[in-house]
C-alpha cells in the first residue's frame, strides 16, 4: 500500500493526516528520509501553496506531482520538482553552470568582514556588486579596491536592504549588467549591546531590520536569479546565535533567526538548485571590537584553542569555500578558532 494518495476526493486536512498516519508509521525505521521528502512535497501540492512559495522561480512543472504514484518512484529517478537533480554530478572540477562564484553580491561589503570578503573574491576572478549603508563607507572602500587593482571588475551601491522594490531593483541592474548572478553574502550587521532594561523598541527594531529582515528581503528576491545558475545563499550569523550572549539581546536573538532562515532556505530551495549555508564567527578584530578593553580582547584569545582572535580575511575564505562546496547546504560553519568548544 502506497502512502501517497490521490486527490480524486478532497478531504480535510486533519482527515489527510489521519489517513496516511499509520501508513507513514510503518515507514518509519527504514524509509523515513525519502518517505519524509516525497510527503512534504505532496502536502505542498495538497495545499496549494507551491506557486505562493516559489512564484518567483516559476510554476510547478506540469505533472510534477502524481499521487500515488510516487510511491513507486525509486530513489533513483530524478527529483519530482526539479528534473535532474537526482542524477549523475557533473565531472570532477566542473561546475554545474559556469564558474560558481562568477559574479557575487555582497551586502555590508564596505569595511570588515564584508570588505575582505570583497577582495577575496576580486582575487578569485569574480565579478562583485558590494553594498554599503554609507555613501562614505562604500566610495572609500572602492578607491582602496582601485589602489590594489584599477581594473577590478567591481561597483558599489547603497539600497535600503529592507525595501522589496530597491532590492528587486538591485538583481535586475546586476542581471542586466554581468548577465547572471551566483552567490549571494547577506554579510550586513549592527549591534546594540544595551542592557535588557535599557533596550528599547527602537534599539531593538533597528537590530532586527538590519540582521534580520534584510536577510529575508535579499534572499527572497535572488532566487529567481539564483535559480538560473543554481547559485547559493551564505548567511553571516554569530556564534552568539548558536550559543548566545549576556548582552544585548537583539544580535543574539537575530543571528539565532539568521540560522533558522539558513535552514529553511536550503531545505526550501534545493528543489531548484539553490544552496544557502551560514557562517557563525566568533571573536573577529572588525569594527565591532573597536570599543572592547584590549584587555579583555587579550583574554578571549587566550581562551581559544588556537590561541588567538579572529581576521576578516579567515571568515572571507570561508565564504569563498562555501560558494564553492556544491555538496553542501542547510550548515553552519562556525569560523571561532575552536572558542566554543
Amino acid at each position: 500500500m502506497s502512502i501517497f494518495v490521490t486527490r480524486s476526493s478532497m478531504p480535510s486536512l486533519e482527515e489527510y493526516i489521519e489517513e496516511i498516519k499509520p501508513i507513514f508509521e510503518s515507514h518509519l525505521l527504514t524509509n523515513m528520509g525519502p518517505i519524509y521528502k516525497r510527503l512534504q512535497h505532496q502536502l505542498i501540492e495538497y495545499l496549494g501553496d507551491y506557486n505562493s512559495l516559489y512564484a518567483p522561480l516559476g510554476p510547478l512543472p506540469e505533472g510534477a506531482v502524481s499521487g500515488a504514484d510516487w510511491g513507486s518512484v525509486p530513489s533513483t529517478e530524478t527529483h519530482p520538482l526539479r528534473p535532474g537533480f537526482a542524477g549523475p554530478p557533473p565531472p570532477v572540477g566542473e561546475a554545474r553552470k559556469g564558474n560558481v562564484m562568477s559574479n557575487v553580491l555582497i551586502t555590508g561589503g564596505s569595511r570588515g568582514i564584508g570588505f575582505a570578503a570583497v577582495k577575496e573574491f576580486l582575487k578569485a576572478g569574480a565579478k562583485v556588486c558590494f553594498l554599503s549603508h554609507y555613501e562614505e563607507t562604500g566610495k572609500a572602500a572602492l578607491a582602496k579596491l582601485a589602489e590594489i587593482n584599477p581594473d577590478y571588475p567591481v561597483i558599489w551601491r547603497c539600497i535600503d536592504l529592507c525595501s522589496e522594490e530597491q532590492a528587486k531593483a538591485l538583481f535586475d541592474e546586476v542581471e542586466a549588467l554581468w548577465g547572471r548572478v551566483d552567490v549571494l553574502i547577506n554579510n550586513a550587521g549592527i549591534s546594540n549591546n544595551d542592557a535588557l532594561v535599557h533596550h528599547t523598541m527602537d534599539n531593538w527594531k533597528a537590530v532586527v531590520d538590519v540582521n534580520q529582515t534584510a536577510v529575508y528581503n535579499m534572499s527572497r528576491y535572488a532566487m529567481s536569479a539564483l535559480k538560473k545558475t543554481e547559485g547559493c545563499i551564505i548567511n553571516t550569523s554569530s556564534v552568539t546565535g548558536v550559543h548566545s550572549s549576556p548582552s544585548g539581546i537583539a544580535y543574539p536573538a537575530t543571528k539565532a533567526a539568521v540560522i533558522s532562515m539558513t535552514k529553511y532556505f536550503a531545505y526550501a530551495l534545493a528543489p531548484v538548485g539553490i544552496r544557502c549555508n551560514c557562517i557563525a564567527p566568533g571573536v573577529i578584530l572588525t569594527d565591532m571590537c573597536a570599543g572592547i578593553d584590549p584587555e579583555i580582547l587579550d583574554s578571549m584569545a587566550q581562551d581559544s584553542p588556537i590561541g588567538r582572535n579572529g581576521t576578516p580575511m579567515d571568515v572571507a575564505k570561508a565564504f569563498a569555500y562555501l560558494a564553492d562546496a556544491e555538496f553542501i547546504t542547510g550548515h553552519v560553519l562556525n569560523v571561532d578558532g575552536g572558542y566554543v568548544l
